[in-house]
């Protein structure tokens, strides 16, 4: 996988949330039943999207970096800050490669999901947390096969095509609280979010400010 593959990899990404994130909505009953995950998890890939989708970089590291950044930045709700920190996992795992290989992809798939569960101060079960681990086993048993390729960890990382794929179970709630340390946008040491996703930095960044709807939030006036 390189970059201008993975790049198509997360618009097809895009294309799919953007027809199911409804779906998504009313499976969230987690931590309470707000029904945002979806609309959440589709803001912050947008904003992700947002950033990659004027690069032309053949490498997979490039093109990676700036999904991370985007979704940080774009991050709505618990569940996308939780998506940010995948995003942020896959980036370091692939950091300086070209291109990926199926065992490379596969682990990347894997630090994905334990840069997630690092981030969140008490980790819950049956959340997109259980789904990014499970996909990351998926994809490192397709890629220990002899005749692994690329589409084949795919394949497998989306539930092998079955009648209830992975994706459609991966974004089904909300964590109750979450912490990513030295994540936070220009200088901000670290964030927490709440079960009403209200935030609080123990830096605040330079031109940014929390809010209940995003831990980040460029602001147009001063804060208060």
């Amino acid at each position: 996988m390189d970059g201008p593959l993975f790049k198509r990899a997360l618009l097809g990404s895009l294309s799919w949330l953007s027809a199911n994130h409804e779906e998504a909505n009313r499976l969230n009953v987690f931590p309470v039943p707000d029904g945002d995950t979806g609309t959440n998890m589709l803001l912050t890939l947008q904003s992700a999207v947002e950033d990659i989708k004027e690069s032309n970089a053949a490498e997979v590291s490039k093109i990676a970096k700036l999904a991370s950044h985007g979704s940080l930045m774009g991050a709505r709700g618990n569940s996308g800050v939780i998506l940010s920190q995948i995003f942020r996992g896959f980036a370091r795992a692939v950091e300086g490669k070209s291109e990926l290989s199926p065992r490379e992809l596969a682990a990347a798939f894997e630090e994905a999901a334990n840069a997630a569960y690092r981030a969140v101060n008490k980790p819950t079960e049956g959340t997109i947390l259980t789904v990014a681990r499970e996909a990351g086993r998926a994809a490192s048993a397709a890629a220990s096969d002899a005749d692994a390729s690329v589409p084949g960890v795919a394949f497998a990382v989306n539930g092998g095509g079955g009648p209830e794929p992975l994706t459609t179970r991966a974004i089904t709630n909300s964590l109750n609280r979450i912490t990513a340390p030295s994540t936070a946008p220009d200088g901000a040491s670290s964030f927490s979010m709440d079960a009403t996703g209200r935030s609080s930095a123990s830096s605040r960044p330079t031109g940014w400010t929390c809010s209940p709807c995003s831990p980040w939030t460029r602001r147009t006036a001063p804060c208060t």
